[in-house]
């Protein structure tokens, strides 16, 4: 008995991969903002310090996680094509 086996390319949806990225950044960057919030009201920091440190922790966490997951996910594909490479 013969067996053939089709080769196909399966197309899959991609968002998942955006939501993984969304829900793991946003997890991060709301414990990490908060408890810098909050450290600068413990120490009595004006409303202004609060806020700011809160805001540049965003930016800041944000750009992290980004640049984190791109730099994940790449090398993820580079592995992966230089395994079906080999």
């Amino acid at each position: 008995m013969e067996v053939h086996h089709a080769h196909h390319k399966e197309k899959h949806i991609s968002v998942g991969e955006f939501i993984k990225s969304a829900v793991y950044g946003g997890v991060d960057g709301i414990i990490t903002t908060f408890n810098i919030a909050l450290s600068s009201y413990g120490v009595n920091a004006g409303v202004g310090v609060v806020i700011g440190l809160g805001v540049s922790s965003l930016i800041a966490d944000g750009l992290a996680m980004g640049i984190a997951d791109y730099l994940a996910t790449k090398s993820d594909e580079e592995y992966m094509k230089f395994e079906m490479a080999r």
